[in-house]
């Protein structure tokens, strides 16, 4: 088993077991700018006050501002629901920044 689906098995199991049921899903597919901090931010505290269990990130970036990209490892950090970062789809990158932002939720 590829090394990727063992965490998406491990996150199922531990939804389930949990009992978690609400996971929104962001798909960011570009580079990471003011309008991409702003759309994360903002869809951090959608979840937040939503009442969603966590929020799954799926990155896809070649990298990009440094400034913007420590504004949303801050809102990660900082939000009260667990976030997931998955680097997909297959063939997918999280170059330079974009990195940043996987590695802020292993803390």
């Amino acid at each position: 088993m590829n090394n990727w689906k063992k965490w998406i098995f491990l996150l199922i199991f531990t939804v389930k077991l949990f009992g978690a049921t609400s996971a929104p899903l962001l798909q960011i597919n570009d580079t990471i700018n003011p309008g991409t901090e702003n759309y994360i931010t903002s869809q951090i505290k959608l979840a937040s006050t939503s009442g969603a269990d966590f929020l799954v990130i799926q990155l896809d970036t070649p990298g990009g501002l440094l400034n913007s990209t420590r504004k949303i490892v801050q809102s990660m950090l900082n939000s009260p629901i667990p976030i997931v970062v998955w680097i997909g789809p297959k063939g997918a990158q999280a170059g330079r920044n974009g990195s940043s932002s996987s590695f802020s939720r292993l803390n």
